[in-house]
């Protein structure tokens, strides 16, 4: 039974791999929340007025 070259005291040279178990550095998270709140907003304050002057008065 032949032995691995580990065991019989050899090296053995490994490949070289990419590792992506560190992150050099983090990125802000953006405030998602705030892009919707500002959404909201706009459809209360002029988003609905322009749909209601859109279909108003109906016409038959």
């Amino acid at each position: 039974m032949a032995l691995p070259p580990v065991l019989k005291g050899q090296s053995v040279q490994l490949p070289d791999v990419k590792t992506y178990a560190q992150i050099p550095q983090i990125i802000d998270v953006p405030n998602l929340i705030q892009s919707q709140i500002q959404s909201w907003d706009w459809i209360k304050a002029e988003g609905l007025t322009e749909v209601y002057q859109e279909i108003s008065p109906i016409a038959d």
